[in-house]
């Protein structure tokens, strides 16, 4: 069982907090990605 907690001070309901935390995760793979598969280790 896989559980994920995220605290916040922001004023958003939560469904809106996991969307913008999946969007910005999502990136971060895509950078690493970029990073390992395409020899782009000069990207920051």
């Amino acid at each position: 069982m896989k559980f994920e907690l995220s605290f916040t001070n922001k004023d958003f309901a939560a469904a809106s907090v996991w969307r913008n935390y999946l969007i910005h995760g999502n990136a971060e793979n895509r950078i690493k990605e970029l990073k390992a598969d395409f020899g782009a280790d000069s990207f920051n």
